[in-house]
């Protein structure tokens, strides 16, 4: 944690970029990151500094919060939909983020890891996307806010439910499918 906390200095590239003292290449969303994690180190040290306790002691303070943006997430949790009991293990991912049975998850993130969203509303997988590379992800509308986020499809997810939303759209297409033979006898 202590690399993201330190101000490198700065040499700017031509695409955007920063160049360290030590040669690593920062886009603005990295260089935005340390800037903010160095601004949260500092007033937690000078919070800590004022009420005496050290928190990262585990006695006197509630101890340090994982940050999931830099560590795997090996919390255990209970799924909002379907009520299961989710173990991190088996997931083919250091981050679990979605039941492996109904394909539901919470949102708790603004940025991936960050835990930082209150609204804390049930996001259900509505479809899958094909990466470039062949991946297959996720796509989750929270139900409370709307918000769309895209997560990887793991070693571990129920087959049958992904399945079933690859095949939704086109069980249900925009458009009768009479219209698809009147189109296809067109182009012959």
């Amino acid at each position: 944690m202590e690399r993201f906390l330190r101000k490198p200095p700065k040499k700017r590239k031509k695409d955007g970029r920063i160049q360290t003292e030590g040669g690593e290449l920062l886009s603005s969303y990295q260089r935005k990151l340390r800037e903010r994690l160095s601004s949260e180190a500092e007033s937690e040290e000078s919070a800590e500094s004022a009420h005496g306790q050290d928190r990262s002691d585990g006695e006197g303070g509630r101890g340090r919060e994982p940050d999931y943006r830099f560590e795997p997430c090996r919390e255990s949790f209970r799924c909002i939909h379907c009520g299961r009991e989710i173990r991190a293990e088996g997931a083919g991912s250091a981050h679990r983020n979605h039941c492996p049975h109904c394909l539901h998850s919470l949102h708790v993130d603004q940025e991936p890891g960050d835990r930082a969203s209150d609204c804390r509303g049930e996001m259900e997988a509505i479809a899958v996307w094909v990466k470039e590379d062949g991946e297959w992800a996720l796509i989750h509308r929270c139900k409370k806010c709307g918000k769309l986020s895209a997560n990887r499809v793991l070693s571990d997810d129920n087959p049958l439910a992904l399945m079933q939303l690859a095949v939704k759209a086109l069980a249900n297409p925009p458009f009768p499918l009479r219209f698809l033979e009147d189109y296809l006898r067109g182009v012959r």
